[in-house]
């Protein structure tokens, strides 16, 4: 103050305290110049000399927020947080010995370092960044499929979306086609994320759907194998046919039970159908047969039609014959039904028939008889010039049946035999025979059973009587006594009517019947002894009817009624 510049001038006595204003040459860490600051006086000389001050560097105090030292990877750079005390200190951070905070995972060696040549301090840490986790979806409608013959994927989606993944299915990349169950391992493919997902893919079989040809469920055996006709879809499925459970095609007639399946592992689908062989329709024939009554049967055979393929008889199975009526003994014309079966034929009788001649006490032989001859204007296509009328009386109660040969026989000039009479009706019939005149005479001859046990032949010779027309003869009338001595009773009848001759005349006597417009009737005719007749009209009805009775060229009509 005052006082120390009057003492240090020697204005005044006491005591100086002096202090120095020192130059610093800088205010940093290190040795610095420092000089003594001027003082000027009257009274001293001051002389200045310098010093050195050394500045020590402070302490800088770093503080590491740790939630910052872990921290996962989000795509960004990441830092520590660091605190510095004093807060103004700039310090410096690297990161593996690189400034440019680190963006993906890893572990970094982490170095803070002062920054300020005032301040010593630092510190080393890690930083720990961690992968992001990457978290996967599948879309459940891709989990189970249906095999389409193409290569099947799943539906997946990562968050964060774009991460690069990977997907296999039984540990390979490549993509299933084929029906089955796939194991399913989703996992990242990018360093940065963690993730993964196992599920499991199912590629169910499709269906595929048959369908058969119609026309060929029902087919006619023909002596090959037999199929089914079978289309699928899609096509080109491979498929398995079998029938009653085997590969085999059938071949023979019969129901087979057809199972069509897929044989294919990525299809699924069967159908079940029926494949019917039909038979082949054959006929089986018999023929003709001639016994006499209470004969046994005889040996029947049969002829077939309709074999194919070199099929002959020895494919029947069986063979039987049962007639119709049945046949117990007695006269008659039954009918022979052929029954015969095959596995692969259908057989229809072609019925033939067996004729059973009556024979035995009370038999009666055919008789023909000559009826007149009829003169063609012209021949006809044939050449014949005329035409032989014939008659037979037949007085048993069935028919008698002679085929030609020896026992039915017509000799004589050339003829056509093709219309001869073999069956004999019961009561008689006619015929008639183309013929040439040329001179020379016919004969029918008829062989046939009489009432012992034997058999006879009575012929029939053509004569010089002409027709009056077509098969009719001219009959003079009977004389009136032979007429009287035939009696026609009951007049009027109900239906049976019976004509009494004189003795012995029966037998050699023709009766035609004719209704009241002049048909003929087919009456059934029983012969009760030589003398009677028996007619029975009940079967034609009501009504007026004429008899005529023939006998040795003559005729004699009668008229009945019936009510």
């Amino acid at each position: 103050g005052d006082s120390d510049i009057a003492i240090l001038s020697g204005d005044s006595i006491g005591e100086v305290e002096i202090r120095s204003v020192n130059l610093v040459t800088g205010n940093t860490v290190g040795t610095h110049l420092s000089a003594a600051g001027t003082f000027l006086t009257n009274n001293f000389n001051v002389t200045y000399g310098l010093g050195n001050i050394t500045i020590l560097p402070a302490i800088a105090t770093f503080t590491i927020d740790s939630v910052s030292l872990s921290q996962t990877y989000n795509g960004e750079p990441m830092s520590v947080g660091v605190t510095i005390v004093p807060d103004t200190v700039p310090y410096t951070v690297t990161y593996n010995g690189d400034t440019v905070p680190p963006v993906n995972p890893g572990t970094y060696v982490v170095q803070i370092t002062v920054a300020d040549p005032n301040y010593l301090g630092s510190l080393d840490t890690t930083l720990v960044i961690e992968p992001g986790t990457a978290v996967f979806s599948v879309d459940p409608s891709t989990l189970t499929q249906t095999f389409s013959g193409d290569p099947i994927s799943l539906g997946v989606t990562v968050v964060p979306a774009g991460v690069a993944f990977t997907v296999t299915y039984d540990g390979g990349a490549s993509l299933p086609v084929n029906a089955g169950t796939y194991t399913v391992h989703i996992a990242v493919d990018d360093p940065n994320y963690v993730g993964s997902l196992d599920t499991t893919l199912v590629i169910e079989q499709a269906t595929a759907v048959f369908t058969t040809a119609p026309g060929t469920l029902s087919q006619t055996y023909n002596g090959a194998p037999l199929s089914v006709g079978v289309s699928v879809v899609p096509d080109g499925v491979a498929y398995t046919i079998t029938y009653n459970g085997g590969a085999t095609l059938p071949v023979n007639a019969g129901s087979y039970a057809v199972q069509i399946a897929v044989n294919d592992a990525n299809y699924v689908g069967s159908l079940d159908a029926t494949l019917v062989v039909q038979k082949v329709s054959a006929t089986a024939t018999t023929g003709i047969y001639v016994i006499n009554k209470n004969d046994p049967l005889p040996a029947f055979t049969a002829t077939y039609g309709g074999f194919i393929n070199g099929d002959d008889a020895s494919v029947v199975t069986s063979l039987s014959f049962t007639t119709s009526p049945n046949y117990t003994g007695n006269a008659g014309i039954y009918q022979i039904i052929v029954n015969a079966s095959a596995t692969n034929y259908a057989f229809t009788s072609v019925n033939g028939t067996l004729y059973v001649n009556p024979a035995g006490p009370g038999t009666k032989q055919v008789k023909p008889s000559f009826l007149c001859t009829w003169a063609l204007e012209v021949p006809d296509a044939n050449g014949y010039t005329h035409i032989a009328y014939w008659e037979y009386e037949n007085k048993n109660q069935t028919a008698v049946y002679v085929p030609v040969g020896s026992n039915n026989s017509i000799t004589g000039p050339v003829h056509d035999a093709s219309e001869q009479t073999e069956l004999f009706l019961a009561g008689g019939g006619s015929m008639a025979t183309p013929f040439i005149a040329d001179g020379g005479q016919l004969t029918w001859q008829v062989s046939s059973n009489k009432n012992d046990g034997s058999s006879g032949s009575v012929p029939a010779n053509q004569s010089n009587v002409m027709c009056s027309s077509p098969g009719v003869k001219t009959f003079e009338d009977m004389p009136m006594e032979e007429a009287m001595d035939i009696r026609v009773y009951p007049n009027p009848s109900s239906g049976n009517v019976f004509l009494e001759f004189a003795e012995g005349k029966a037998e050699n006597s023709y009766v035609e019947v004719y209704n009241a417009v002049g048909m003929k009737c087919a009456v059934h005719m029983q012969r009760n002894d030589d003398r009677t007749i028996g007619l029975d009209l009940a079967p034609f009805g009501a009504g007026l009817y004429v008899i005529r009775v023939l006998r040795d060229g003559a005729m004699a009509s009668y008229t009945v009624v019936i009510d």
